[in-house]
């Protein structure tokens, strides 16, 4: 389990780090902002403000009460720098820091970001999760039903169904770094589209041997 959440960990990191590279912070921002907006359409401006302020808390809780921001903008924006009168190789990497800045900046907001939607999918699993297991439970009386009355178990339908979920599974961490506006509906419209996927995959469940 822990070699588990240490790859997801790593992959989101990584995913993190093409983003910072592909945009610009102001995207990211631009983003944010326009995601609240249809939060607060949506679900109303309060759940909408309890939503950020949670993603804050997490942010802070990960990042930068562990000195992760801190440490890593150090890096790019020496506090104190020591003066010399002399050329170099001290002054070579100059040019390049506040492109490194920019990209530090870019990738800290892309993760509250990712953190922000996650909340979101968090929010809608007392509601919507509890789904997931009635759907196995219908799909499986359902193969049963096929059994006694001699029905058939589609093949087809059942390796579809199993594609479909392994691109839902896929594009979970996908959907927390896309870095496009995405429409306050995408999380709801996810536990749906599972429980379709697995309502399919277990009333076709074939045979084991």
């Amino acid at each position: 389990m822990g070699r588990i959440i240490l790859f997801i960990s790593i992959v989101l990191v990584i995913e993190g780090l093409v983003i910072a590279i592909a945009i610009n912070r102001m995207t990211v921002l631009n983003n944010i902002q326009a995601e609240y907006a249809s939060s607060a359409e949506w679900l109303g401006k309060e759940l909408a403000n309890k939503l950020v302020d949670d993603a804050r808390k997490t942010y802070s809780d990960l990042f930068e009460k562990t000195g992760a921001v801190d440490a890593s903008m150090r890096i790019v924006n020496p506090r104190h720098k020591r003066a010399t009168t002399t050329p170099g190789i001290e002054g070579l990497g100059k040019p390049l820091l506040p492109i490194a800045k920019e990209l530090l900046e870019t990738f800290w907001a892309t993760m509250f970001h990712s953190i922000l939607r996650l909340k979101m999918v968090l929010m809608w699993a007392p509601y919507l999760g509890p789904l997931l297991i009635c759907a196995i439970i219908d799909g499986l009386n359902t193969r049963e039903a096929k059994k006694h009355s001699y029905g058939y178990s589609s093949s087809n339908w059942y390796h579809m169904a199993l594609y479909a979920l392994l691109l839902l599974i896929i594009g979970l961490p996908a959907y927390l770094f896309i870095p496009l506006p995405m429409p306050t509906w995408t999380a709801p419209a996810w536990y749906i589209a599972a429980t379709m996927g697995l309502t399919l995959l277990f009333s076709n469940l074939q045979k084991m041997y």
